[in-house]
């Protein structure tokens, strides 16, 4: 029977060391147009449930995604990620990463997966390598399917742009007929080769993001078997943001889900605050800027002639810490994870102010604090 196709979920997972707990949640309301081979062409209203959560040496996702077309057929998709960083020796690190996902449609039974990878990693938050391999179980009907994986990931952040390539070689008996998942144990296992990219820019108010990649089955290319997908992101509100996607998939041999083509819009509405497009940028006063230095982040304030200078911030935890004057600036070098920050500073032990030239919105436990990207 024909259902609606859900949009995979996906986690990148080369997140660096954070210095303080973070999170976020964040939900998606709705609707996919979606065309799957064998299958009329369908539309479905979605709802999506996002939750990431990192500290130091650690990172967890869990996911989930609800469709329902016009004549009452269902699908469901859930994933749950949880990853582990050793500290660094030698400029190298240990990632361990379990993962369990589930997938289900209407008039057929879900199929499960669960999965180990691991993977030695080097590199900073600006550029790495991590290269390593896993094993896994996919199960449907009753019949558990091994697959075997080696994985290599490489990312480059450059300034507002985010680079990464993938590739991967999975060994699996898993093949996929119609709709659904087919399993033939008499079948000798194949491999597949999977290559891919991904850019993204992050302008703060908005983001776009695309991915391309081929695949290979048995050292042959060809065949259709590439995929490639575009989103973008503008964000209405603080918390609001309207997003945009557009793709084509490949079977997700490890978890079981087939191909589509799709066309999808939503309201997302995000914990975390983001800048809008009506965001105001004062200019007179303090100024507030991050670069690198080395593996870490530099908090820079300038424009300022004082004795002492503090600064409280999410990466932080907001407790107060004092920065180093360096001729006429002041700075903070700390380990700090890429995206958008709220903090403020205090000067010469007067009020908690926003730099100048940051945005700024109200916190409801803070008051008035200001926006800074991290590269």
């Amino acid at each position: 029977m024909c259902r609606a196709r859900l949009i995979p979920l996906l986690i990148f997972l080369t997140e660096p060391t954070v210095a303080a707990a973070q999170w976020k949640l964040a939900g998606d309301v709705g609707y996919s147009h979606v065309e799957q081979p064998e299958l009329p062409t369908s539309g479905a209203t979605t709802a999506a449930l996002t939750f990431d959560f990192a500290r130091e040496h650690s990172l967890f996702h869990m996911s989930a995604l609800g469709a329902q077309t016009p004549d009452g057929r269902q699908t469901g998709q859930w994933l749950t990620v949880g990853s582990l960083i050793s500290p660094s020796w030698k400029q190298w690190s240990l990632q361990t990463t379990g993962m369990f996902s589930a997938f289900g449609q209407t008039t057929l039974s879900a199929t499960t997966s669960r999965d180990f990878l691991a993977q030695l990693r080097t590199g900073s938050v600006a550029q790495g390598l991590a290269i390593g391999g896993g094993l896994g179980t996919t199960i449907h009907n009753a019949v558990a399917i091994p697959n075997r994986r080696g994985q290599l990931d490489g990312w480059l952040m450059l300034a507002r742009e985010r680079l990464s390539a993938n590739v991967a070689l999975t060994r699996t008996r898993s093949v996929f007929g119609g709709s659904s998942i087919l399993v033939d144990i008499s079948r000798r296992n194949l491999n597949y080769l999977d290559l891919s990219g991904d850019w993204e820019h992050d302008a703060g108010a908005w983001s776009v993001a695309a991915t391309a990649g081929v695949r290979g089955r048995n050292a042959t290319f060809g065949g259709g078997n590439s995929w490639q997908a575009i989103d973008a992101t503008l964000w209405l509100d603080r918390h609001v943001a309207f997003v945009f996607d557009a793709g084509r998939t490949l079977e997700d041999l490890v978890r079981g889900v087939p191909r589509s083509r799709y066309v999808s819009i939503a309201l997302r509405i995000e914990s975390q605050p983001h800048l809008t497009l009506m965001t105001r940028r004062p200019t007179a006063g303090p100024r507030a800027t991050v670069a690198r230095a080395g593996d870490a982040r530099r908090i820079e304030i300038t424009n300022v002639a004082a004795t002492r200078v503090e600064l409280m911030a999410d990466f932080t935890d907001w407790n107060p810490v004092p920065l180093d004057s360096v001729g006429r600036s002041w700075r903070l070098d700390q380990n700090i994870s890429a995206g958008l920050h709220r903090l403020v500073i205090r000067i010469d032990g007067g009020d908690w102010t926003v730099p100048a030239n940051l945005p700024h919105i109200e916190d409801d436990v803070v008051g008035p604090v200001g926006l800074i990207t991290v590269p």
